[in-house]
């Protein structure tokens, strides 16, 4: 018997923004523009800030700060890997081709 169903609650969700993400933006063949990958990259952000304030409020401040923590280290490691590709695609001389 399930105890809780906020756990499935979150995997529904989560499942469910994947599936958005694949369905409604991976359908065409064409590179991302910059305008385009500034809004994903916005409404990614603000969802994975309502679930932190959701986390602060259902939760405990603590959990709330603990989320916001690793939060900014991810992004701030996601930022250090793109330096990583940059060097490794210099290295290999691989550039952009325009679609």
């Amino acid at each position: 018997m399930i105890e809780s169903f906020n756990p499935w609650l979150i995997f529904n969700q989560y499942s469910q923004s994947l599936n958005f993400r694949l369905v409604s933006f991976d359908a065409r063949q064409s590179s991302v523009s910059m305008k385009q990958a500034a809004w994903l990259t916005a409404f990614w952000w603000g969802v994975a800030t309502v679930c932190g304030i959701w986390i602060f409020t259902a939760g405990s401040p603590h959990q709330g700060i603990n989320y916001a923590t690793a939060f900014v280290v991810e992004k701030a490691l996601s930022v250090d890997n793109l330096f990583v590709f940059l060097v490794i695609f210099t290295y290999f001389g691989l550039q952009i081709v325009p679609a």
